[in-house]
């Protein structure tokens, strides 16, 4: 089953968000992926991203 997620990059003065529909597997990456990002973020105005389900799809 695909779910639509909200991936968003956010920095110090602007927000780039897109809607995805993902796999469990394609958000675990994504997820990892959006937590290194943010760890690397050392002040700031470094862009730190994130994940959020917005709703679940059923197969077709």
């Amino acid at each position: 089953m695909k779910k639509k997620f909200e991936i968003a990059v956010h920095g110090c003065d602007d927000s780039t968000c897109i809607e995805y529909d993902l796999t469990e597997e394609q958000m675990e990456l994504v997820e990892d992926i959006a937590i290194k990002i943010t760890e690397a973020s050392s002040y700031a105005c470094m862009p730190v991203m994130d994940i959020k389900l917005i709703m679940e799809e059923e197969n077709k």
